[in-house]
């Protein structure tokens, strides 16, 4: 016997936020625009975040690391 998936259902609501970007995921230079993502993953020793930056400028991602602390 296998069981069916619960079908995922969203509502549609007020934006959270600002869409500073207006959809336009690309940038003319480097540095300007950045997309970003989250992601837990669970271990045997704790709960591991994982961070990725991705800089959309065409020459790819050229941007200096900083150094934040």
């Amino acid at each position: 016997m296998v069981a069916k998936r619960k079908e995922l259902t969203r509502r549609t609501g007020p934006a959270v936020h600002d869409d500073l970007l207006q959809h336009r995921f690309t940038a003319g230079a480097a540095n300007r625009v950045r997309l970003t993502d989250i992601t837990k993953h669970p271990t045997t020793e704790g709960r591991l975040h994982l961070y990725a930056v991705k800089d959309v400028s065409p020459a790819g991602s050229s941007a200096t690391p900083s150094a934040h602390g």
